[in-house]
């Protein structure tokens, strides 16, 4: 998953992939067959190829849901909402699957995982000029970060360093710079 290199290993990456799902689904490893479907939609998103990727999306959100696999339902929208094409026709669809992952990492009571959606969700908003939003947003995300000593607030704190310089709050801006800074 490193940038561009879709191209040097696509073949090798998609054919693994594919063996590892179609081994998964013969032992009846269901658990690890979704868990390989994620991460062939997240390299199918990463490469561009949307229809393929939600080729595989649909179904597999609808097998999560049958089974209540609410951790590889958050990831699978967590993935299609990181990985797919930053365009501007596709920042609702983003947001919309953002939010999903954050409300089901919500309801595990995986804090880690909503905390890194809702970081998501908040630089889509300031990347939309929603400013107000991607703060409240941030700031949640910051306070749970917090909460659980979480030790990588500086993503929150230095877009909310900007969000807040933006809202013409700059005192905030300081305080969230230098909290970035430590």
């Amino acid at each position: 998953f490193q940038p561009n290199n879709y191209r040097l290993y696509k073949d090798s990456v998609e054919y693994f992939l594919s063996q590892a799902i179609k081994e998964a689904e013969s032992l009846k490893e269901e658990a690890l067959e979704r868990q390989a479907k994620c991460l062939l939609i997240k390299m199918y998103f990463q490469a561009n190829k949307i229809e393929k990727g939600d080729s595989i999306f649909i179904p597999l959100i609808k097998e999560c849901q049958a089974d209540g696999d609410k951790k590889t339902e958050a990831r699978a929208f967590e993935y299609r909402g990181i990985y797919e094409p930053f365009l501007p026709a596709m920042f609702q669809r983003k947001m919309a699957d953002m939010q999903k992952a954050a409300e089901l990492y919500h309801e595990l009571n995986d804090i880690e995982g909503e905390i890194n959606a809702l970081t998501d969700v908040g630089y889509l908003l300031t990347i939309m000029s929603q400013l107000q939003p991607a703060y409240d947003v941030l700031l949640k995300a910051l306070n749970l970060a917090e909460s659980i000593k979480y030790p990588y607030v500086h993503y929150n704190t230095d877009i909310l360093a900007f969000t807040t310089q933006s809202l013409k709050e700059f005192g905030k801006m300081f305080k969230y710079s230098l909290q970035s800074v430590k």
